[in-house]
């Protein structure tokens, strides 16, 4: 904590030791020598009650007025880091703040308020404003005052202050001033001696000049307030000079106010005058100023060396009334009395709250903030009553109450309403009242209302939640059925009397199109805060369908959590901003950043924990955010708690579980950002709202689920608190024995002498009082960890229908289904069959949807965001269905998402709700079904357009109908547009068809003993969670055998859940036909036929495909039927990677399987990934559920030592092994090896890290470099124990490349050598969309044809064409190899025949797809053909075509 220095206070210079006397004297204590007198009365303890640390500065002396008042220029957070308070004298929510405004001469910058680095004073100003933004349009400062004491030219001023005001400014220096609540002195550097105090309406101010000085004047400058002025007047009568002033209110952003004010002076002047503009008049009695800043004002002369007194009645309503106020409020009195009656004022103001313990610094900082948040708002009205309203007419109050005014919305509702409240429930009866009143005057609630001025500023509708605060803590003593009246009327459509920006689109859809800028997204999100406050008074007032309908409204900030990003951003009609960088404002969020307003849904902080991941994960993401404090908003992801969205942020922690991270961050705060030096207050206070964070900060306590009085708990920061509510019995006493001092963690707590380990109060505590007594710990204990533990979660209105879609003919305003305020025709609804409650059937699926039953201007349909809807029958229990649909629309669409059935048994199943755009033409996507067409769309003016609309129904899916359906979660998000669903409708129809329940895309892969064994893999929807296949020899009647499919995790296909199921057929006869289907229960495929593996030495053919990746339906599927056609008998393919372009789109692996033509259902398919198998599908999810492969992969060698780096070693190949399964295996055919690798080292990076790797930083294995040499190993121990005379190898990159640029060394590094070691005899590659065969050239012979050793070759059966590199300069070349065959954009495909001693390869020209190849052979033609022989006893040759194999392989 930084405490002042000398040279940030310094201490007064002894010239001015009588003025300080004076008020040493005249007050029973002073802020200047608390530390050296005794605590009166108001003290809060004595030095024996508390711990040697502890501070006896009583309340009133802790106060230091000039906290705030200095600006710190280094921050640089988006708001300036000044408090913007004042050292002046005022009352508890006075009309008047009497205080000095400054200039710093140096650069001119006047702040418009009082600023610490300043060195001279602009005057001394009635009015003022603690806290404000809008530099330099801060407002107030009315009717300031300057002593002058120089000299007079013919009596009058040497210049006019209308033409240049600052020649009167006064030097000052802070050495020469003291201030306490209700009281400042200042000694100026002409000498006169300044002190100011004042009543609630009434400034009384006290000037002693010097006597050797030209004059001792005073300038009255009627129109030198901070903004722009209108017209002033002032007039000299006697002893009294009154007047007034129309200025700008705060912000100068429309609204004017009139200041009037009467100042009688103790003492008769000498002479006066006034200045009108540049003229100044001696002996001028009055003057006008005009629309000019400085144009009128008063100068009064008197004795030389006098003492004069000034008492100045403030009103805004007329000059007699505020002589009125003067003289009831002064008269009679002398500055002295008036001073100590209104310290006294301020002692029992502040001994509302009694702390005991503490040091001093935490004291002064504790009271000062108490201090500065009882400053606003104001009281208004007269002495007699009278007070200007917001209408323009002048108003009584009612006998015995305040008219109060001027409100920071937006800031004061997060704590400061609540505080006062709490404190003074007599003043919020009338801040309540106060507020109604005003709307009543004006017909609609403003946010931030200056005066009598009723003006918009900052999001929200904030005032509606002051009031329902206001009103939770128990101050009800107001015309509360008028308040709850008038928010039902304005806050509704037609938007018209409503204030809320974008109200129209806010009340109809639930959220804010952030294509509108203008802070759409905070505005969506304090527009949620501010219903639920509506809804909560309601409720208090036993209203249910108002609060129904606010609660709905009141869960609209769930429109804006992405479910992908799990984060608050903007939203507009085509989808989430995920390009939008949370970590600034931008024009989204209101002086703040998308990661502060991320937290603020106080209102049901549990879903909005759930929806952003649970407990664990935003635990992290808060401790990430909290590390940062008081950030700003300039690029980052920490908080700013000197800014009011991040108020209730430190308070998360108690719904995670974790309320001693709550008490650690706001002891961070109060100590890191807070301390007493001048620049001490770390941002705008805002009215007081700063404050009022830190004083609930200090007690343990935030009301800060804003519109209700529950409290949630942190740790006390005193040992002992009493609140007292003023003029109340309720009292809270809190007892937190150790808290100040060493023991900052609660650990137990007795709520009126009952233990709970609950980490919130109810409501009923807060307006009852009680007793809190805490056990405090020096280590957190698991007080308020339980899931009991809590705050609560408001979640009503989560399951409602939330936007009104359809509206009356010529009333669009009362609705808006789209983001352009268009909406559907109610009546010509009701003409298509759709009015409310009609019945809808969708075909013969057993479907039937009812409209909705919504009058007009009600909501309608679901924007959904994961809302729960009920289907359980009458007898609460679920029913039986075997499909369900949904009825309705998307706007900006197409739109697609997941909902998720929920059974009555606890399991879930996903369902896809997809829809076309409402003007879809005739392009119906998905399948859907139109159900209601109509022509035309009611538009917001009134009008409509001749746009045809439709409303459909989707495509039923299919559901367990084993089981009972309890209800039905909407999608938690879409894709893109905006989905709107009417309905949710289930059948009992046993005969429906809906997609994927017959099985689909059936695929045969070998096992490692594909002789004896058989695996199937087929797809169908998420519903079918268990499956079997059938088999048996086909034509017989013999009884299927049964084998059970393992059910695969569920995944998305085109946006609809589905699963595969794998079963393995056993027991199989070598070389045998069998029949097979697929399926559950009655639901089964047709019969199909495949053969299984043949013994060794008999004779297959297989096909070899390079990369089909692209156009698969087009250009692959040709190539494909060739290849069949040509090799009828062919056992399956060998698929060298890049099946498809994106591994994750399901559409390509539908055209995929539909270009096979069913092949892969008889077939075999051999496959390896190559990269674009990971493309969308990083950890190849699709792939290993489509493919069931044998999982005899590579294995891990465990750590040889303890090393860090064996260590990372062994954890990184136990990781990978399981990451490699199913994509580096082997299966034993017919006498051949077939060999998988999985050559992508870059595009599987992310598979090869495991999460708990230990840490390593000397000698650290590469991974890509592991991922090889895992598989190499693995390898050569696979070929080096073959037991077959044949070996194949097939993977995507290739060992050697043959296109340009293309080279994959770590792969030839480790894998040529074990290929070459182990002479293998066949590598089939693709990746380089070239053809390419050839041999390393050590295995060359003498004879001109013939080689040994392996062959590799390179092949493409797609469309997408590279180019060769040079054949006298390539990979090959540079690497001792030798190409013998190469072609390029020449699509091919493979048959390679197995015999007992050779292989025949033959590459078949597919097709030529551009007319750039490099070959002159045909399709249809063979373009590469060799045979391998080998004896028995290995000699082996491989010899093109036409060339005799030498003899030796024939012995």
């Amino acid at each position: 904590m930084r405490e002042p220095t000398a040279a940030e206070r310094p201490a007064p210079r002894p010239g001015r030791a009588r003025l300080r006397a004076m008020a040493v004297a005249a007050l029973t204590s002073g802020a200047l020598v608390a530390a050296l007198t005794p605590a009166m009365a108001t003290a809060t303890a004595t030095a024996s009650d508390v711990t040697p640390r502890a501070s006896a500065i009583s309340a009133y002396d802790a106060v230091d007025p000039f906290i705030g008042t200095e600006l710190d220029p280094t921050q640089n957070k988006g708001n300036s880091a000044y408090g913007n308070t004042w050292p002046g004298a005022t009352t508890p929510f006075g009309m008047v703040q009497s205080s000095p405004t400054t200039y710093r001469s140096s650069d001119g910058d006047q702040k418009g308020g009082y600023e610490y680095s300043a060195d001279k004073i602009r005057g001394f100003g009635m009015t003022r404003l603690s806290g404000t933004g809008c530099e330099g349009r801060f407002s107030a400062f009315d009717f300031p005052v300057l002593p002058y004491t120089g000299p007079l030219d013919g009596g009058a001023l040497p210049t006019s202050p209308g033409t240049k005001i600052d020649p009167y400014y006064l030097d000052f220096d802070h050495r020469d001033e003291t201030a306490a609540p209700g009281h400042y002195t200042v000694g100026l550097g002409n000498g006169v001696e300044a002190e100011l105090t004042a009543t609630t309406r009434t400034a009384v101010n006290r000037y002693e000049f010097p006597a050797r000085k030209d004059s001792s004047t005073l300038i009255l400058d009627v129109a030198g307030s901070n903004n722009r002025v209108f017209d002033s007047e002032v007039k000299v009568e006697g002893r009294t000079v009154s007047g007034w002033v129309e200025t700008a209110s705060v912000c100068d952003e429309g609204g004017r106010y009139r200041a009037y004010f009467s100042s009688t002076f103790d003492r008769a002047f000498t002479s006066y005058g006034t200045w009108q503009g540049g003229a100044v008049t001696p002996g001028a009695a009055s003057a006008r100023g005009g629309a000019v800043k400085h144009g009128s004002g008063a100068y009064l002369v008197f004795p030389k060396g006098a003492t004069v007194t000034a008492r100045t009645g403030l009103s805004y309503v007329s000059v007699a009334n505020a002589a009125r106020n003067a003289e009831e409020e002064t008269g009679g009195r002398t500055f002295d009395q008036v001073r100590k009656a209104t310290a006294r004022t301020w002692k029992d103001a502040l001994s509302t709250v009694k702390a005991t313990g503490g040091t001093k610094s935490e004291r002064v900082k504790f009271y000062t903030a108490l201090y500065h948040a009882l400053l606003h708002p104001n009281i208004a009205d007269d002495v007699n009553g009278q007070y200007p309203g917001h209408d323009g007419k002048v108003r009584t109050v009612a006998p015995g109450r305040h008219h109060y005014v001027t409100y920071a919305g937006w800031d004061m509702y997060r704590g400061q309403a609540q505080l006062i409240a709490l404190l003074f429930p007599k003043i919020g009866d009338d801040i309540n009242q106060s507020l109604v009143d005003l709307v009543k005057q004006t017909g609609a609630w403003p946010n931030w209302p200056h005066l009598n001025q009723s003006q918009q500023k900052m999001s929200g509708d904030s005032l509606q939640v002051v009031l329902s605060s206001i009103d939770a803590f128990g101050s009800v003593d107001y015309d509360r059925k008028a308040a709850l009246a008038s928010m039902r009327k304005t806050q509704r459509l037609p938007a018209d009397t409503t204030k809320r920006a974008h109200a129209q689109q806010y009340f109809s859809a639930g959220f804010i199109d952030n294509g509108k800028g203008d802070s759409a997204t905070s505005k969506t999100l304090e527009y949620a805060i501010n219903d639920f406050a509506i809804a909560q008074l309601a409720r208090r007032l036993g209203e249910k369908t108002t609060h129904d309908r606010f609660m709905t409204r009141a869960q609209n900030w769930q429109n804006l959590l992405d479910p992908e990003t799990q984060r608050i951003r903007p939203r507009g009609r085509n989808g989430f901003d995920r390009s939008f960088n949370l970590g600034e404002r931008g024009n989204q969020f209101e002086q703040a950043t998308g990661y502060q307003y991320g937290w603020m849904v106080p209102q049901n902080m549990g879903t909005l924990i759930e929806r952003r991941g649970g407990i664990e994960p935003v635990t992290r993401d808060l401790d990430e955010h909290t590390k940062s404090l008081d950030a700003g908003v300039h690029n980052t992801t920490g908080a700013y708690l000197s800014n009011q969205p991040s108020f209730s942020t430190p308070y998360v922690y108690n719904w995670l579980g974790r309320p001693d991270r709550t008490s650690e961050v706001l002891r961070r705060a109060t100590d890191e950002m807070y301390d007493t030096t001048p620049s001490g207050l770390p941002g705008n206070d805002d009215l007081g709202s700063l404050s009022a964070w830190y004083v609930w900060a200090n007690l343990g306590m935030n009301p800060m689920v804003y519109g209700t009085a529950n409290l949630v708990l942190s740790s006390p920061m005193f040992d002992r608190i009493v609140i007292d509510s003023a003029e109340s019995d309720r009292r809270i006493t809190i007892k937190a024995e150790g808290a100040a001092s060493d023991r900052p963690y609660v650990t137990g707590l007795k709520v009126n002498g009952r233990s709970t380990s609950s980490s919130w109060l109810n409501e009923d505590f807060a307006r009852a009082g009680g007793v809190l007594t805490y056990t405090m710990g020096e280590a957190p204990g698991t007080w308020g960890t339980g899931p009991g533990d809590i705050p609560p979660s408001y979640t009503e209105g989560s399951a409602a229908r939330n936007n009104i879609g359809s509206t009356p003919d010529g009333q669009g305003k009362l609705g808006s289904l789209d983001l352009s305020d268009n909406s559907l025709s109610r009546e010509k609804l009701a003409a298509a069959g759709a009015a409310p409650g009609a019945k809808l059937p969708l075909g013969d699926t057993g479907v039937t949807f009812t409209w909705p039953k919504a009058k007009a201007g009600e909501p309608d349909n679901w924007i959904p965001y994961g809302q729960r809807v009920d289907v359980t029958g009458r007898n609460g229990k679920g029913v039986k269905a075997t499909g369900i649909s949904f009825l309705g629309l998307a706007t900006n669409g197409p739109s697609q998402g997941m909902a998720s059935v929920e059974y009555e048994d606890g399991s879930t199943q996903n369902v896809a709700v997809q829809f076309t755009d409402w003007t879809p033409g005739t392009n119906y996507l998905y399948g859907n079904v139109p159900l209601v067409v109509t022509e035309g769309r009611n538009k917001v003016n009134g009008t409509s357009d001749t746009a045809r609309t439709v409303v459909f129904g989707t495509v039923p899916q299919a559901l367990d109908a084993k089981k009972r359906v309890r209800s039905v979660v909407l999608p938690q998000g879409t894709d893109r547009g905006i989905m709107h669903i009417f309905d949710v409708a289930l059948t009992t129809n046993p005969d429906l068809e809906a997609p994927g329940v017959a099985p689909e895309r059936i695929v045969l892969t070998p096992t490692a003993t594909p002789a004896t064994s058989q695996a199937v893999t087929w797809r169908t929807g998420s519903g079918t969670t268990q499956g079997e296949a059938q088999y048996r020899e086909p034509g017989s009647n013999s009884a299927w055998r049964k084998a059970k499919a393992v059910t695969n995790e569920e995944l998305l296909s085109g946006g609809v859940p589905t699963r595969t199921h794998s079963a393995v057929l056993e027991n199989l006869e070598p070389g045998t036909k069998y029949e097979y289907r697929v399926g559950t229960g009655s639901k089964l495929s047709e019969t199909y036929v495949f053969t299984s593996a043949g013994r060794p030495g008999d004779e297959f053919t297989f096909l070899y495909f390079g990369d089909a990746q692209n156009d698969l339906k087009a250009k692959w599927a040709p190539v494909v039927d060739q290849a069949y056609k040509r090799f009828p008998k062919a056992i399956g393919s060998v698929n060298a990677g890049d099946l498809v372009d994106s591994g994750g789109n399901a559409g390509q692996w539908d055209e995929w399987f539909g270009a096979m033509n069913g092949r892969s259902r008889t077939t075999n398919v051999i496959a390896a990934p190559g990269n674009h198998e990971y493309n969308a599908d990083l950890f190849l999810k699709t792939w290993k559920s489509t493919f069931a492969y044998p999982v005899n992969g590579p294995t891990a060698v465990p750590a040889r030592d303890e090393t860090a780096a064996e260590r990372q070693r062994a954890a990184y190949e136990t990781h990978m092994a399981k990451s490699l399964a199913e994509t580096a295996y082997y299966t034993d055919y017919q006498g051949v090896r077939f060999i998988t690798l999985n050559a992508s080292t870059h595009d599987a990076r992310e598979l090869m890290t495991p999460p708990d790797l230990p840490p390593c930083s000397t000698g650290c294995p590469d991974p890509q470099k592991l991922w090889l040499d895992l598989q190499a190993r693995w390898l050569d121990h696979i070929l080096a124990n073959n037991p077959h005379k044949w070996s194949v190898a097939t993977f995507h990159q290739p060992v050697f490349s043959a296109a340009v640029g293309r080279d994959e060394k770590p792969i030839r590094d480790a894998w040529l050598p074990v290929f070459q070691r182990n002479d293998i005899d066949l590598v089939l590659m693709g990746h380089d969309h070239v053809y390419a065969r050839g041999y390393v050239n050590a295995d060359a012979t003498d004879t001109p044809g013939v080689t040994t050793g392996p062959v590799y070759a390179v092949a493409m059966s797609g469309p997408k064409y590279y180019e060769l590199s040079p054949a006298d300069d390539n990979v090959w070349t540079r690497n001792g190899a030798t190409q013998v065959a190469r072609a390029a954009h020449t699509s091919t495909f493979q048959g390679i025949t197995v015999s007992k001693d050779t292989i025949r390869y033959e590459a078949v020209i597919g097709a030529k797809w551009d007319d750039r190849s490099t070959t002159d052979k045909e399709v249809g033609e063979t373009l590469d053909a060799f045979t391998i022989t080998k004896s028995d006893d290995g000699v082996k040759y491989v010899t093109e075509d036409g060339v005799t194999v030498p003899g030796a392989a024939l012995r």
